[in-house]
Protein backbone atom coordinates (compact mmCIF):
# COMPACT_ATOMS: atom_id res chain seq x y z
CA UNK A 1 0.00 0.00 0.00
CA UNK A 2 1.40 3.47 -0.82
CA UNK A 3 2.65 5.59 2.06
CA UNK A 4 -0.03 8.26 1.64
CA UNK A 5 -2.92 5.81 1.92
CA UNK A 6 -1.15 4.14 4.82
CA UNK A 7 -1.19 7.47 6.67
CA UNK A 8 -4.88 7.93 5.94
CA UNK A 9 -5.80 4.46 7.20
CA UNK A 10 -3.97 5.12 10.47
CA UNK A 11 -5.88 8.31 11.28
CA UNK A 12 -9.20 7.51 9.57
CA UNK A 13 -11.08 6.27 12.68
CA UNK A 14 -10.27 9.54 14.48
CA UNK A 15 -11.54 11.85 11.70
CA UNK A 16 -14.82 13.73 11.72
CA UNK A 17 -17.38 13.15 8.98
CA UNK A 18 -16.20 16.05 6.78
CA UNK A 19 -12.55 14.97 7.04
CA UNK A 20 -13.54 11.36 6.27
CA UNK A 21 -15.24 12.64 3.12
CA UNK A 22 -11.98 14.33 2.11
CA UNK A 23 -10.04 11.18 3.02
CA UNK A 24 -12.28 9.04 0.81
CA UNK A 25 -11.69 11.36 -2.13
CA UNK A 26 -7.92 11.36 -1.56
CA UNK A 27 -7.77 7.57 -1.23
CA UNK A 28 -9.43 7.00 -4.59
CA UNK A 29 -8.04 9.99 -6.50
CA UNK A 30 -4.74 10.84 -4.85
CA UNK A 31 -2.87 10.85 -8.18
CA UNK A 32 -4.99 13.77 -9.46
CA UNK A 33 -5.17 15.82 -6.24
CA UNK A 34 -1.80 17.47 -6.79
CA UNK A 35 -3.12 19.07 -9.99
CA UNK A 36 -5.69 21.19 -8.14
CA UNK A 37 -5.40 24.45 -6.27
CA UNK A 38 -6.83 24.42 -2.76
CA UNK A 39 -9.89 26.39 -3.85
CA UNK A 40 -10.55 24.21 -6.92
CA UNK A 41 -10.14 21.03 -4.89
CA UNK A 42 -12.62 22.25 -2.29
CA UNK A 43 -15.18 22.81 -5.07
CA UNK A 44 -14.42 19.40 -6.56
CA UNK A 45 -14.91 17.56 -3.26
CA UNK A 46 -17.69 19.80 -1.98
CA UNK A 47 -16.09 20.89 1.28
CA UNK A 48 -14.53 24.11 2.56
CA UNK A 49 -10.86 24.97 2.04
CA UNK A 50 -10.50 24.96 5.83
CA UNK A 51 -11.64 21.32 5.96
CA UNK A 52 -8.98 20.28 3.43
CA UNK A 53 -6.30 22.27 5.26
CA UNK A 54 -7.32 20.67 8.55
CA UNK A 55 -7.17 17.22 6.94
CA UNK A 56 -3.65 17.99 5.70
CA UNK A 57 -2.57 18.96 9.22
CA UNK A 58 -4.10 15.75 10.57
CA UNK A 59 -1.85 13.89 8.13
CA UNK A 60 1.14 15.80 9.45
CA UNK A 61 1.55 18.48 6.77
CA UNK A 62 1.85 22.13 7.77
CA UNK A 63 0.32 23.45 4.55
CA UNK A 64 -1.57 22.33 1.45
CA UNK A 65 1.52 23.05 -0.67
CA UNK A 66 3.57 20.69 1.51
CA UNK A 67 0.88 18.03 1.12
CA UNK A 68 0.92 18.46 -2.68
CA UNK A 69 4.71 18.19 -2.76
CA UNK A 70 4.56 14.92 -0.81
CA UNK A 71 1.90 13.65 -3.18
CA UNK A 72 3.97 14.53 -6.25
CA UNK A 73 6.96 12.64 -4.85
CA UNK A 74 4.82 9.60 -4.14
CA UNK A 75 3.12 9.76 -7.53
CA UNK A 76 6.55 9.83 -9.17
CA UNK A 77 7.49 6.69 -7.24
CA UNK A 78 4.24 4.80 -7.73
CA UNK A 79 3.79 5.54 -11.44
CA UNK A 80 6.99 3.61 -11.99
CA UNK A 81 4.93 0.67 -10.76
CA UNK A 82 1.99 1.32 -13.10
CA UNK A 83 1.63 -0.58 -16.37
CA UNK A 84 2.68 1.38 -19.46
CA UNK A 85 3.22 0.74 -23.16
CA UNK A 86 6.92 -0.02 -22.63
CA UNK A 87 6.20 -3.02 -20.39
CA UNK A 88 6.48 -6.60 -21.55
CA UNK A 89 3.89 -9.17 -20.52
CA UNK A 90 5.80 -10.33 -17.44
CA UNK A 91 6.45 -6.83 -16.06
CA UNK A 92 2.79 -5.98 -16.74
CA UNK A 93 1.75 -9.08 -14.79
CA UNK A 94 4.05 -8.15 -11.90
CA UNK A 95 2.65 -4.62 -11.69
CA UNK A 96 -0.95 -5.83 -11.94
CA UNK A 97 -0.48 -8.29 -9.11
CA UNK A 98 1.31 -5.67 -6.99
CA UNK A 99 -1.68 -3.34 -7.45
CA UNK A 100 -3.94 -6.10 -6.14
CA UNK A 101 -1.61 -6.70 -3.19
CA UNK A 102 -1.69 -2.98 -2.38
CA UNK A 103 -5.50 -3.00 -2.46
CA UNK A 104 -5.63 -6.04 -0.17
CA UNK A 105 -3.21 -4.47 2.32
CA UNK A 106 -5.28 -1.31 2.37
CA UNK A 107 -8.47 -3.29 2.95
CA UNK A 108 -6.85 -5.22 5.80
CA UNK A 109 -5.87 -1.96 7.49
CA UNK A 110 -9.56 -1.02 7.81
CA UNK A 111 -10.74 -4.33 9.29
CA UNK A 112 -11.37 -4.63 13.02
CA UNK A 113 -11.87 -7.71 15.17
CA UNK A 114 -15.12 -6.29 16.56
CA UNK A 115 -16.49 -5.78 13.06
CA UNK A 116 -15.60 -9.30 11.91
CA UNK A 117 -16.91 -10.95 15.08
CA UNK A 118 -20.19 -9.02 14.97
CA UNK A 119 -20.77 -9.91 11.31
CA UNK A 120 -20.03 -13.58 11.91
CA UNK A 121 -22.39 -13.61 14.91
CA UNK A 122 -25.15 -12.18 12.73
CA UNK A 123 -24.57 -14.74 9.99
CA UNK A 124 -24.43 -17.69 12.39
CA UNK A 125 -27.73 -16.73 14.04
CA UNK A 126 -29.64 -15.78 10.89
CA UNK A 127 -32.61 -17.81 9.69
CA UNK A 128 -31.80 -16.63 6.17
CA UNK A 129 -28.88 -14.77 4.56
CA UNK A 130 -29.76 -12.72 1.46
CA UNK A 131 -27.00 -11.19 -0.69
CA UNK A 132 -27.75 -8.14 -2.83
CA UNK A 133 -25.84 -6.29 -5.55
CA UNK A 134 -26.42 -4.72 -8.96
CA UNK A 135 -24.24 -4.77 -12.08
CA UNK A 136 -20.68 -5.85 -11.31
CA UNK A 137 -21.65 -6.01 -7.63
CA UNK A 138 -24.10 -8.78 -8.50
CA UNK A 139 -21.17 -10.76 -9.89
CA UNK A 140 -19.63 -10.43 -6.43
CA UNK A 141 -22.94 -11.39 -4.82
CA UNK A 142 -22.98 -14.57 -6.89
CA UNK A 143 -19.35 -15.27 -5.94
CA UNK A 144 -20.15 -14.80 -2.24
CA UNK A 145 -23.16 -17.10 -2.62
CA UNK A 146 -20.94 -19.74 -4.25
CA UNK A 147 -18.47 -19.47 -1.36
CA UNK A 148 -21.05 -19.55 1.44
CA UNK A 149 -22.85 -22.55 -0.12
CA UNK A 150 -20.18 -24.65 1.56
CA UNK A 151 -21.61 -23.66 4.95
CA UNK A 152 -24.84 -24.65 6.73
CA UNK A 153 -26.49 -21.32 5.88
CA UNK A 154 -29.86 -20.70 4.25
CA UNK A 155 -28.85 -18.45 1.33
CA UNK A 156 -30.75 -16.26 -1.13
CA UNK A 157 -29.37 -14.40 -4.15
CA UNK A 158 -31.03 -13.06 -7.33
CA UNK A 159 -29.69 -11.22 -10.38
CA UNK A 160 -32.89 -9.36 -11.26
CA UNK A 161 -33.51 -6.15 -9.30
CA UNK A 162 -37.26 -6.69 -8.98
CA UNK A 163 -36.60 -10.17 -7.61
CA UNK A 164 -34.17 -8.63 -5.12
CA UNK A 165 -36.86 -6.21 -3.97
CA UNK A 166 -39.24 -9.12 -3.42
CA UNK A 167 -36.56 -11.03 -1.53
CA UNK A 168 -35.90 -7.99 0.67
CA UNK A 169 -39.60 -7.53 1.36
CA UNK A 170 -39.83 -11.08 2.77
CA UNK A 171 -36.92 -10.72 5.20
CA UNK A 172 -37.37 -10.08 8.92
CA UNK A 173 -35.25 -9.12 11.90
CA UNK A 174 -34.35 -12.81 12.24
CA UNK A 175 -32.53 -12.72 8.88
CA UNK A 176 -29.41 -10.95 7.60
CA UNK A 177 -28.82 -8.98 4.40
CA UNK A 178 -25.45 -8.42 2.75
CA UNK A 179 -25.48 -5.43 0.38
CA UNK A 180 -22.60 -4.81 -2.05
CA UNK A 181 -22.05 -1.49 -3.83
CA UNK A 182 -18.70 -0.01 -4.87
CA UNK A 183 -19.79 3.63 -4.74
CA UNK A 184 -22.51 3.16 -2.13
CA UNK A 185 -24.69 5.80 -3.79
CA UNK A 186 -26.71 3.81 -6.34
CA UNK A 187 -30.34 4.91 -5.97
CA UNK A 188 -31.77 1.43 -6.57
CA UNK A 189 -29.50 -0.12 -3.96
CA UNK A 190 -30.37 2.63 -1.48
CA UNK A 191 -34.08 2.03 -2.07
CA UNK A 192 -33.48 -1.65 -1.33
CA UNK A 193 -31.57 -0.79 1.86
CA UNK A 194 -34.41 1.47 2.98
CA UNK A 195 -36.81 -1.43 2.44
CA UNK A 196 -34.57 -3.68 4.56
CA UNK A 197 -34.51 -1.04 7.29
CA UNK A 198 -38.31 -0.84 7.25
CA UNK A 199 -38.35 -4.57 8.06
CA UNK A 200 -35.62 -4.17 10.72
CA UNK A 201 -33.30 -6.53 8.83
CA UNK A 202 -29.71 -6.54 10.18
CA UNK A 203 -27.58 -5.44 7.23
CA UNK A 204 -23.90 -5.82 6.39
CA UNK A 205 -22.59 -3.46 3.69
CA UNK A 206 -19.52 -3.89 1.49
CA UNK A 207 -18.48 -0.64 -0.21
CA UNK A 208 -15.44 1.44 -1.07
CA UNK A 209 -16.65 4.75 0.35
CA UNK A 210 -16.98 5.19 4.10
CA UNK A 211 -18.98 8.41 3.76
CA UNK A 212 -21.38 7.07 1.11
CA UNK A 213 -25.14 7.01 1.72
CA UNK A 214 -24.97 3.21 1.97
CA UNK A 215 -22.31 3.28 4.69
CA UNK A 216 -24.34 5.83 6.64
CA UNK A 217 -27.51 3.73 6.43
CA UNK A 218 -26.07 0.57 8.01
CA UNK A 219 -24.37 -0.11 11.34
CA UNK A 220 -21.90 -2.65 9.99
CA UNK A 221 -19.94 -1.74 6.85
CA UNK A 222 -16.78 -3.22 5.37
CA UNK A 223 -14.59 -0.95 3.24
CA UNK A 224 -12.68 -2.20 0.21
CA UNK A 225 -9.62 -0.14 -0.69
CA UNK A 226 -8.46 0.43 -4.27
CA UNK A 227 -6.71 2.99 -6.43
CA UNK A 228 -7.08 3.88 -10.10
CA UNK A 229 -4.29 2.72 -12.38
CA UNK A 230 -3.80 3.58 -16.03
CA UNK A 231 -5.56 0.50 -17.37
CA UNK A 232 -7.81 -0.53 -14.47
CA UNK A 233 -10.41 1.51 -12.60
CA UNK A 234 -10.65 1.50 -8.82
CA UNK A 235 -14.05 -0.20 -9.21
CA UNK A 236 -12.38 -3.14 -10.96
CA UNK A 237 -9.53 -3.38 -8.46
CA UNK A 238 -11.98 -3.12 -5.56
CA UNK A 239 -13.53 -6.43 -6.65
CA UNK A 240 -10.35 -8.17 -5.50
CA UNK A 241 -10.65 -6.53 -2.07
CA UNK A 242 -14.35 -7.30 -1.78
CA UNK A 243 -13.81 -10.97 -2.62
CA UNK A 244 -11.15 -11.03 0.10
CA UNK A 245 -13.66 -9.63 2.63
CA UNK A 246 -16.01 -12.52 1.87
CA UNK A 247 -13.10 -14.93 2.17
CA UNK A 248 -12.32 -13.48 5.62
CA UNK A 249 -15.93 -14.00 6.74
CA UNK A 250 -16.02 -17.51 5.26
CA UNK A 251 -12.81 -18.54 7.03
CA UNK A 252 -14.03 -17.24 10.38
CA UNK A 253 -17.39 -18.94 9.90
CA UNK A 254 -15.64 -22.25 9.19
CA UNK A 255 -13.48 -21.80 12.29
CA UNK A 256 -16.47 -21.01 14.51
CA UNK A 257 -18.71 -23.75 13.12
CA UNK A 258 -16.09 -26.47 13.53
CA UNK A 259 -17.43 -29.94 12.68
CA UNK A 260 -20.71 -28.54 11.35
CA UNK A 261 -18.86 -26.78 8.55
CA UNK A 262 -16.69 -29.85 7.92
CA UNK A 263 -19.82 -31.93 7.30
CA UNK A 264 -21.34 -29.40 4.89
CA UNK A 265 -18.08 -28.90 2.99
CA UNK A 266 -17.75 -32.69 2.68
CA UNK A 267 -21.29 -32.98 1.28
CA UNK A 268 -20.56 -30.25 -1.29
CA UNK A 269 -17.34 -31.97 -2.35
CA UNK A 270 -19.15 -35.30 -2.70
CA UNK A 271 -21.86 -33.75 -4.87
CA UNK A 272 -19.31 -32.14 -7.18
CA UNK A 273 -17.14 -35.28 -7.26
CA UNK A 274 -20.07 -37.42 -8.45
CA UNK A 275 -20.45 -35.07 -11.41
CA UNK A 276 -16.91 -35.86 -12.54
CA UNK A 277 -17.23 -39.66 -12.38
Amino acid sequence: MNTFNSRISQIYPTLGEASQHVADYFRHNYASVAGYSLRDLSKKIGVSTATISRFGRQLGFSSFDQLKLALLKEIDATTQGDVDTNDNSLSSARKTINANISALEGTLSFLTQEQIDHSVDLLLNADKVAIFGLGSSNVLAQAAYHTFLRLPLNLVVDADYHMQLMDANKLTNHDVAIVISHTGNDTDILALVDLLAAHYVPTIAVTSYATSPLAKRVKNAFFSISEDTRYRSDALISMTSQLAIFDVLFTELVRRLGKRSDETISLVHQAVARKHH
